[in-house]
């Protein structure tokens, strides 16, 4: 690209000297957004997008983006909150699914995805949770049993059943 043309990408004046056309434009340090710039990238954040599909519609590097973000605290809150509205849109629509006696799936897949412990789905023979933590610790009373006994060179004592 034309050193004029990153320049006046960049926001720089036209007149202003580049030191080194050579130098990608990541090298440039970041610019400032202008409200325009701003706004399209929470428009596009707002609907799904990731911060560098925001960057490129707002016209600007991703650096530019997140260094305005760093910047600015009232930035800062507009990106967060326009990062959210799609999830919670999904959420409200899901909501509304789920409320339908016909849409049960909606309200099944919900549960699921919510509270994976109580309502995911089990894999055969998986321990999940406390059952996990159980059989956890008696492995580790075995093996605290077995190393000491395998360092020595001979075979740990079985505990006798009564």
């Amino acid at each position: 690209m034309a050193p004029l043309r990153v320049a006046a990408k960049q926001g720089l004046p036209i007149s202003s000297p580049i030191p080194n056309p050579e130098l990608p434009l990541m090298a440039l340090p970041p610019q400032p957004l202008n409200v325009d710039q701003r706004r399209r990238a929470c428009a596009l954040l707002a609907l799904g997008g990731t911060r560098r599909v925001a960057a490129e519609f707002a016209d600007c590097r991703r650096l530019d983006l997140e260094a305005e973000i760093q910047r600015d605290p009232a930035f800062k809150l507009m990106v967060q909150q326009s990062e959210l509205r799609p999830e919670i849109e999904i959420l409200r629509t899901l909501q509304e699914a789920a409320r339908d006696p016909k849409q049960w799936r909606a309200a099944a897949w919900a549960l699921e995805r919510l509270y994976p412990e109580r309502y995911g789905a089990c894999k055969r023979n998986a321990l999940k949770g406390a059952d996990m933590r159980i059989f956890m610790a008696l492995i580790d009373q075995k093996l605290e049993r077995a190393i000491p006994a395998a360092l020595k060179g001979r075979r740990p004592r079985r505990k006798r059943r009564k």
